[in-house]
Formats: C-alpha cells, structure tokens, sequence
C-alpha cells in the first residue's frame, strides 16, 4: 500500500521531513536519489507504507533511489514489489524510481 507524502523540508545530510496528504502525520526519512533531479520542498512522494514503519524488517536508513527502465517497471508491477519502488512527483513530472541497495 502506497502513501503519499509531501516534502515540507529538507535537512542536513539529505534528511526529508514529509508529510502524509491525508493524515498529516509527519515522517521524517533519510533519503538519496542517484541519476534524478534532487526533489524539493513541494514535490510528493508516493512511497510504500512499510518503508515508514520502524518495525518492517526491510526499515533502515538511507533509502537510496534510481530512475526505473521500462523492464523493472514492467516486473515490478506484475510481482508486487511495493517496497522496491516509489513515484516522484516534481514540476510536472512523474519519474518512477526503484530501491538501490549497497
């Protein structure tokens, strides 16, 4: 299940504080995005909700983020990976990101 949260402010070593649209809870993650516009205060983030729960065994910190070719998205999307992608949501664009790891 994906959430979307609003980017309200970006800290010191890539720190994001977001916000869910609909709650207005706020989360506060580490993240990197390699080979994609850094995004800025305003943009959304749709990202799954296991990534923000503490106690999810896949939890840590940073969450490092590429651009997805069209064959990951493809895989992705018939396998549920939920947690191995995210959508950002910038200028009016929409880049598809996958996890990277290491």
């Amino acid at each position: 299940m994906f959430v979307s949260l609003k980017i309200i402010s970006i800290n010191k070593n890539n720190e994001y504080v977001l916000q869910n649209e609909k709650s207005k809870k706020q989360h506060t993650l580490m993240l990197e995005f390699y080979n994609v516009k850094n995004p800025k205060v305003g943009d959304r983030l749709f990202i799954s909700k296991n990534l923000l729960d503490i106690n999810f065994e896949g939890f840590c910190q940073p969450y490092a983020f590429t651009v997805a070719d069209e064959n990951e998205i493809e895989k992705f999307a018939h396998n549920n990976f939920d947690n191995e992608i995210a959508v950002l949501f910038n200028s009016n664009n929409k880049t598809i990101l996958k996890r990277i790891y290491g």
